[in-house]
C-alpha cells in the first residue's frame, strides 16, 4: 500500500473510531508500528490527528469531557464486569452508586432490574435507573461537578448518610496490596468512606488496569469491603491480600 493511501486508511480508521493505537493499525494494515509511525507524523504536522499517551486520536477528541473519555477506555471491560455486578443485586434491593465510569456502566447493566432503590451522586447514572417507574431513586447533592455531572457537596454526603442499603458500589482508581483501594482527590475519598459505612456489603468494580498501581489517597484497607468484581482475576501480592482479608473476587468467568 502506498504510503499517501495508508495516511488516507489511517485518518479515517482514527476519525472512525477516534482512538486507536500504532499497534493496531498495523495489525490492521498489515505493516510494522514503525511504519505506521512514519506514516503519522505528516498527519500531526498538519493537525488531522494527534499523539496522546501511545494513542493516535482525532483532535475534536481531545476537546471532549474528561468523564467520555473515561467511559470510552476500556469500554469492554468494564461491560463485562457491570454484567457480573448486576448478576449479584435482586429486584427490590437497595444500592449506593459513586460516580464513575465503570458504576455507570453499571447502572446501565441494571437497567432491566425492578423496583431499585438507588442512592447515587452521579445525575448519569440517576438519569439510567430513575426512568424505570418501579425504582426509587435519589440524587445525593446539589453542586454538579462539570468533569461528570456528579456531585460531591455537603448535601450529598448528607444524603448519603440518611440510608441504610444493602450494597454500596463503589469504583477505584486503583488497588494496591499494601495501600488498598485508592483513588485520586479526597473528597472522592471522603464519599466513598460514607458509602461503605452504610452497606451491609461492599462491592468495588475495576478492571484489571486498576490492579497494582497507586494513587494520591487511600480510600480503605481491603478488610473494608466484601467483593471485588473485575474483569480479570488479580495475580500476586494483589491476590494475596484480597485473600487475607476475605475478599470474593468476581469475575465474568468465575
Amino acid at each position: 500500500m502506498h504510503a499517501t493511501k495508508r495516511e488516507t486508511e489511517i485518518l479515517n480508521t482514527v476519525r472512525l473510531k477516534g482512538s486507536v493505537t500504532t499497534m493496531e493499525l498495523a495489525e490492521m494494515l498489515g505493516v510494522t508500528d514503525q511504519t505506521i509511525r512514519r506514516n503519522v507524523i505528516p498527519l500531526v504536522e498538519r493537525g488531522l490527528v494527534k499523539k496522546v499517551h501511545g494513542a493516535i486520536v482525532a483532535p475534536d477528541r481531545l476537546l471532549e469531557a474528561p468523564f467520555h473519555r473515561r467511559m470510552l477506555e476500556n469500554q469492554d471491560a468494564k461491560q463485562n464486569l457491570a454484567t457480573v455486578v448486576a448478576a449479584t443485586i435482586s429486584d427490590g434491593d437497595s444500592i449506593m452508586l459513586d460516580a464513575g465510569s465503570t458504576t455507570s456502566y453499571v447502572a446501565q447493566a441494571l437497567a432491566d432490574k425492578k423496583n431499585l432503590t438507588v442512592i447515587t451522586n452521579s445525575a448519569q447514572i440517576a438519569s439510567t435507573l430513575a426512568p424505570n417507574p418501579t425504582n426509587k431513586v435519589y440524587f445525593a447533592g446539589s453542586e454538579l461537578r462539570s468533569d461528570d455531572s456528579a456531585a460531591f457537596d455537603a448535601q450529598a454526603l448528607k444524603t448519603f448518610n440518611q440510608f441504610d442499603v444493602q450494597y454500596a458500589i463503589l469504583s477505584a482508581t486503583a488497588l494496591h496490596a499494601q495501600r488498598g483501594i485508592m483513588v485520586q482527590k479526597a473528597h472522592e475519598a471522603e464519599l466513598s468512606r460514607m458509602l461503605i459505612s452504610r452497606a451491609s456489603h461492599v462491592i468495588v468494580a475495576a478492571d484489571s488496569t486498576k490492579f497494582d498501581r497507586k494513587s494520591l489517597i487511600s480510600v480503605c484497607e481491603f478488610s473494608d469491603i466484601q467483593t471485588l468484581v473485575s474483569n480479570e482475576a488479580p495475580i500476586g501480592e494483589l491476590a494475596e491480600a484480597l485473600e487475607t482479608n476475605n475478599v470474593f473476587v468476581s469475575t465474568p468467568n468465575t
